[in-house]
């Protein structure tokens, strides 16, 4: 009996902290792009804010802000770039929190600015974010 309880306790333990560890994943994602000037932010001049929408799920958005970051995206020309992302969460919890960390192989700048996240709000069913799925 006793060793059936120590496996249980061990089990259940080995379950409990494999599901609620936090990790830090970075991933590369498709995202479309345009410039944003309706966030522009008079306080911020050198703070160029770009609207993302992901690829596999247009209805999710994100608003960055980075020094020259819409006149880099215009000169190179392209719709769609690559934007790299750091993302935290864990099989329990799953996503609670990312950033944009490069766009089209460029750190971000943060030079202040706006910054904004979201779904298409006039969609019924948006579907989960595209990041969620790291932490499933």
């Amino acid at each position: 009996m006793n060793r059936q309880v120590s496996m249980i306790i061990i089990i259940s333990s080995m379950l409990f902290f494999g599901v609620g560890c936090n990790r830090e994943i970075r991933v590369q994602k498709e995202m479309t792009w345009e410039c944003a000037p309706e966030y522009y932010m008079r306080n911020y001049p050198q703070a160029q804010p770009v609207r993302l929408r992901f690829i596999e799920n247009p209805h999710y958005e994100e608003v960055i802000s980075g020094q020259g970051l819409c006149n880099q995206l215009e000169k190179s020309g392209r719709t769609v770039v690559i934007v790299e992302f750091e993302a935290w969460g864990n099989r329990y919890r799953g996503l609670y929190g990312y950033r944009a960390i490069s766009v089209d192989g460029l750190k971000v700048q943060d030079v202040g600015g706006w910054g904004s996240s979201g779904a298409n709000a006039s969609v019924k069913d948006v579907g989960p974010h595209p990041l969620s799925r790291l932490f499933k």
